[in-house]
C-alpha cells in the first residue's frame, strides 16, 4: 500500500511548484564578439548569417584575448585570423564544411520550423526556415541532436550528410521525451526504429510496400518480422506467436475491440487519420495495461491546422474523404469518412475479397440443383479529432470514431423437389468516443486526463424459413474507462511518470433459438483499478534505460496482479546496439469460439470475460535481447526472444480437431529468433527478413499434453524490393512460410474415424509474390495527385491457412480446405489539396 500512497500523492500534487532542472548554459557567439570588441578595442570581420544563431556551451570569459580566442577555437567550427592590431577575421575552419539540411513535418510534408542543432560544443538556432546550412566536421562522424518545438527529438548523424544535396529531415509529432528515433528509415521511407524500442509506422508516408494500395495500417506492419497473420487477416494478426485477441490495440488511448473492415480484409481505422503507429512487440510502458502479447498504438496528429486540408480517394473497394478545417486561430476540426463501393460495382478485387472472407460458410451456397441467391454488403466509417488549444498550458481533443459493415442474404435451393427458402443477416459496429486534455503546469512537469468508452457489437440473425426457424446470436463489448498521469522531467536525462487508471468491461453473449425453445444471456462485467510508474533514464547519447510497474487490482477476483517491466538499450563501437527487453502483463479479456458455424461462421470468435472458479485471468511473461548494426546504408539486427502465456482456454485456440468441444485451461510458449538484412544505395532499398520459432502447447487435461501450437510456424522469410525516382515508387516482395500444423483423420479396424496426433502434420508452404507502384505529382505548387496499381499473389497460387473435416452423409469424412487470396489487382486514384 505504500506503493498506492506514493503515487497518490504524486498525483494529487499537480499543483505543486515543480520546475524542471535547467542544465543549460548557452551564450551567443555574436555577443561574445562583441563583447571582445568593446573589451580589447579590436574589430571581427565575418559573415552575419553564419554567427547570428550560434550559441555556445559552457563558455567561460578569460583574462586574455589570445586566452578567449584559444577557448573559442576549441568550441567553435571557426578560426581567427589577424589581419591588423585591430582587425580579426573569424572564417570556416578548414576541416569543417556548410552541409544542407530540409526539415520535414510527416503531416504537413514541408515545413518552416524553430530549430535547434546541439553540438557538443556550441548548438545553431534555425528561426522559421525551410533549409539549413551548418558547419560538419568532415573527419568525424558525430551525432547531432535536434529540437523542435512540437517535435520528437531526432539524431542526425553527420556520415549521413552528402556535399550537394540536402538532406532530408523528418520529425515527428511530440509523443514522450526521451523517445528518439534510432534507425530510419527501417525498410522503407515512413517505418523508424524509435530509442524506446517500438518501431514506428508513419502511413501517410510511406514509399511503398509490396502488395499495398494504401498505407494500411494492420497490413503494413506484417512486413516486420515476428508480425503477420496465418490467416492473411488484419482481424487475426499474430505477434511472436500471439493471438489476435492478445493484442491491445489503441486509437489515441481508446482501446478498440473491432479492427477490421470486410472481416479481416482491411483496417477499420481510416489511413488518412492515423499519423503513427507504435508496434511494440516487448517492455511496453507500464501505462498500457491488457494486451499480453503486443501493443498496436495507434495515434493521430494533435497539431492545430492553420489552413484548410482536404483529400478525397477512391479504390477498387472504397472512396473515402479526409478534411481538416480550422475553427478558429487555436483549434481546428478533423473528419473523415469511408464507404464501400461494391453498390455500384462489384470489382475484381471486391470479387476475391468476397470469396475469400466467406469460403466455407452457409454464406455460399453448396452444391445444389438449383440456387436463386441475392446477398448484400457494404461497410463504412467515420471518425472525427477536435483540437482546441485553450492556452500556451491548456490543451483539449475530442475525439470519436464509428464502423459498420452488413451483410443480409436471401436464398432459394432446391433440393430433391423441394424448395428451402433462408433469410440470413450479420451486422458488426464500433462506437468510440474519447476526451484528453492536457495542463503543463510548469517546464518540465505535465498532467493528463482522459475518458474513453468503446462499444463493439457482433449480431447475426439465420432464419429458415422452410421450418419457421431462427437463430440469433449476439455478442457485444461496452467498457468505459479513466486515466490520469504524472509527468515529471528533472533533466534532459531523467524523466519521471506515474498514473491511475479505472476502467470497467462488460460482455454480453446471447443466443435464442424459437425452434426448439432454447435461450441463454450471460452478461458479465469486471472493473481494474491500476497504477503505473516509470524511470526513463538516459545517461548518455548512447544509452537509455526505461524501469517500470503496473498494479492491478481485480475486483471480481479480489487479486492484485504486479507486472514489472524493463527496457535496455546501449550503442557501442559506434555502429552497435545491444537491447534487452522484458515484462509481466495481465488481461481479462479474450475470444473463443463455441461453434464453428456461429455467427454465419464469418465471424465466429465471440470476446468472454474471464469469471473467478470458470475462465481465468490470462497472464504472461516474455523476455528479449537484440543487436542491431547500421552503418551508412547497411543494417542488421537480431533478436531473439522467449514469451509464455499462460491459463488460456481451449476454445479460444480455434480447434478443428479432438479437442474442438473440450473446455481446459493450459499454456503455450515460443522460443524464437528474428532476423533482418537491409541496404540501401541510391534510389533503391531492398530487405530480407527471416523468423524461426517454435511455438508449443501445454494442456494438463489432453493426451498428449504437450504439443505443436495451432499458429506454429517454423520458418518464415520475407523479401523486399523498394525503388524511387522523384514521385515514383515501386516494390515487389516475395512472402514465404513454412505450412501450419494440421491434424489428419485415421480409420480404426472397425471402420470408426479417429483423428490423429494433434497438429502432427502440416499444410503445404506458403508461397506469394506482391507488387505495387504508385505515382504523386503536383499541380500549380497546391494540389497533388496520387495514383497507384498493386498486385496481391501475383502468381494466382493457390495458398491454404487452414484445414479440417466435414461429413455430409455421415459416411465418409472430406477434408476442407481454407484458401488464402488469389490473384487480386487493386487500383487508387487521390487528390489531395
Amino acid at each position: 500500500m505504500k506503493l498506492f500512497r506514493l503515487i497518490l500523492i504524486l498525483l494529487l500534487g499537480a499543483n505543486c511548484s515543480l520546475a524542471a532542472q535547467d542544465t543549460s548554459n548557452y551564450n551567443s557567439f555574436e555577443k561574445i564578439l562583441q563583447d571582445l570588441e568593446r573589451k580589447y578595442k579590436v574589430t571581427f570581420s565575418y559573415a552575419n548569417n553564419q554567427i547570428e544563431n550560434l550559441e555556445l556551451y559552457n563558455y567561460k570569459p578569460k583574462s586574455t584575448l589570445q586566452d578567449n580566442l584559444n577557448q573559442l577555437l576549441n568550441l567553435t567550427p571557426f578560426q581567427f585570423k589577424k589581419i591588423d592590431k585591430q582587425i580579426i577575421a573569424v572564417i570556416l575552419n578548414p576541416s569543417f564544411e556548410y552541409f544542407c539540411v530540409q526539415p520535414m513535418d510527416f503531416q504537413n510534408e514541408f515545413k518552416s520550423f524553430n530549430l535547434d542543432f546541439f553540438f557538443s560544443t556550441y548548438k545553431i538556432n534555425a528561426k522559421e526556415t525551410n533549409q539549413v546550412t551548418i558547419p560538419v566536421n568532415r573527419n568525424a562522424n558525430a551525432e547531432i541532436s535536434v529540437n523542435a518545438v512540437g517535435f520528437d527529438k531526432v539524431r542526425l548523424n553527420t556520415k549521413n550528410l552528402k556535399t550537394g544535396k540536402c538532406f532530408e529531415l523528418y520529425l515527428f509529432a511530440e509523443t514522450i521525451d526521451l523517445d528518439e528515433v534510432i534507425i530510419t528509415n527501417y525498410l522503407t521511407k515512413g517505418i523508424d526504429k524509435m530509442k524506446a524500442g517500438q518501431i514506428r509506422f508513419n502511413p501517410m508516408h510511406f514509399g511503398a510496400l509490396p502488395g499495398l494500395i494504401e498505407p494500411d495500417v494492420l497490413q503494413s506492419i506484417q512486413t516486420l518480422p515476428g508480425v503477420m497473420s496465418t490467416e492473411e487477416s488484419v482481424s487475426y494478426l499474430n505477434i511472436r506467436g500471439g493471438t489476435h485477441d492478445q493484442n491491445l490495440f489503441l486509437w489515441d488511448g481508446i482501446k478498440m475491440y473491432q479492427t477490421s473492415h470486410f472481416f479481416g480484409m482491411i483496417t477499420s481505422l481510416n489511413p488518412y487519420i492515423t499519423q503513427s503507429t507504435d508496434i511494440i512487440k516487448n517492455a511496453s510502458s507500464p501505462e498500457f495495461g491488457d494486451g499480453v502479447s503486443s501493443v498496436i498504438n495507434m495515434k493521430s496528429s494533435d497539431q492545430i491546422n492553420s489552413k484548410l486540408k482536404a483529400e478525397a480517394g477512391v479504390n477498387m473497394i472504397h472512396a473515402d474523404f479526409f478534411i481538416d478545417a480550422p475553427l478558429q486561430e487555436n483549434s481546428s476540426l478533423q473528419v473523415t469518412g469511408r464507404q464501400s463501393i461494391n453498390q455500384i460495382a462489384e470489382t475484381p478485387t471486391y470479387n476475391q475479397f468476397f470469396d475469400k472472407v466467406f469460403q466455407n460458410t452457409s454464406v455460399l451456397p453448396s452444391n445444389t440443383d438449383y440456387t436463386i441467391q441475392n446477398d448484400e454488403f457494404s461497410f463504412y466509417d467515420f471518425s472525427f479529432r477536435w483540437l482546441y488549444q485553450i492556452t500556451e498550458k491548456d490543451f483539449l481533443r475530442i475525439n470519436g470514431l464509428f464502423t459498420y459493415n452488413q451483410f443480409s442474404l436471401n436464398r432459394q435451393q432446391i433440393q430433391s423437389q423441394q424448395v428451402a427458402t433462408r433469410e440470413s443477416s450479420l451486422d458488426q459496429q464500433t462506437f468510440a468516443l474519447g476526451a484528453f486534455y492536457e495542463r503543463k503546469w510548469k517546464p518540465g512537469f505535465t498532467s493528463s486526463i482522459q475518458f474513453y468508452t468503446s462499444n463493439y457489437q457482433l449480431k447475426s440473425i439465420n432464419t429458415d424459413l422452410s421450418f419457421n426457424q431462427s437463430l440469433t446470436q449476439e455478442n457485444q463489448v461496452e467498457e468505459w474507462g479513466i486515466k490520469l498521469k504524472n509527468k515529471l522531467n528533472f533533466s534532459d536525462q531523467l524523466n519521471f511518470y506515474a498514473g491511475y487508471q479505472l476502467n470497467e468491461t462488460g460482455i454480453l453473449n446471447f443466443e435464442n433459438l424459437n425452434f426448439p425453445i432454447f435461450t441463454r444471456s450471460v452478461r458479465e462485467a469486471i472493473i481494474t483499478n491500476s497504477l503505473f510508474a516509470g524511470l526513463e533514464f538516459q545517461p548518455s547519447q548512447k544509452t537509455y534505460v526505461n524501469l517500470g510497474a503496473r498494479v492491478n487490482h481485480i475486483t471480481k477476483f479480489n487479486s492484485i496482479l504486479f507486472e514489472p517491466r524493463i527496457n535496455f538499450s546501449h550503442r557501442f563501437l559506434e555502429n552497435f546496439i545491444v537491447e534487452f527487453q522484458a515484462e509481466k502483463k495481465s488481461q481479462t479479456t479474450s475470444q473463443v469460439i463455441d461453434q464453428q458455424s456461429d455467427f454465419l461462421g464469418v465471424e465466429n470468435r465471440r470476446w468472454i470475460l474471464a469469471k473467478p472458479g470458470e475462465i481465468p485471468i490470462i497472464t504472461s511473461e516474455q523476455a528479449s535481447v537484440g543487436f542491431h548494426f547500421k552503418n551508412k546504408d547497411w543494417l542488421v539486427t537480431t533478436d531473439f526472444f522467449y514469451k509464455r502465456i499462460l491459463e488460456i482456454t481451449s476454445q479460444s485456440q480455434g480447434f478443428q480437431n479432438q479437442f474442438q468441444f473440450e473446455l481446459v485451461h493450459g499454456n503455450y510458449e515460443v522460443f524464437g529468433g528474428e532476423f533482418l538484412i537491409n541496404k540501401k544505395w541510391n534510389r533503391f532499398s531492398t530487405w530480407l527478413s527471416y523468423t524461426v520459432s517454435e511455438n508449443v502447447y501445454y494442456f494438463e487435461d489432453f493426451e498428449p499434453q504437450r504439443f505443436v501450437n495451432n499458429i506454429d510456424i517454423r520458418h518464415v522469410i520475407h523479401y523486399g524490393l523498394n525503388y524511387k525516382y522523384k514521385g515514383l515508387n515501386l516494390a515487389s516482395g516475395v512472402y514465404w512460410h513454412s505450412g501450419l500444423p494440421t491434424t489428419s483423420v485415421v480409420i480404426s479396424n472397425n471402420n470408426e474415424f479417429n483423428f490423429g496426433s494433434p497438429n502432427q502434420n502440416r499444410l503445404r508452404n506458403f508461397f506469394r509474390i506482391d507488387f505495387s507502384a504508385n505515382y504523386r505529382w503536383t499541380i500549380n505548387g497546391q494540389v497533388k495527385l496520387y495514383s497507384g496499381i498493386s498486385f496481391w499473389n501475383l502468381l494466382g497460387r493457390r495458398n491454404f491457412y487452414n484445414s479440417f473435416y466435414q461429413s455430409r452423409d455421415y459416411t465418409a469424412l472430406d477434408e476442407t480446405f481454407q484458401q488464402g487470396l488469389n490473384f487480386t489487382p487493386n487500383f487508387s486514384f487521390r487528390l489531395q489539396f
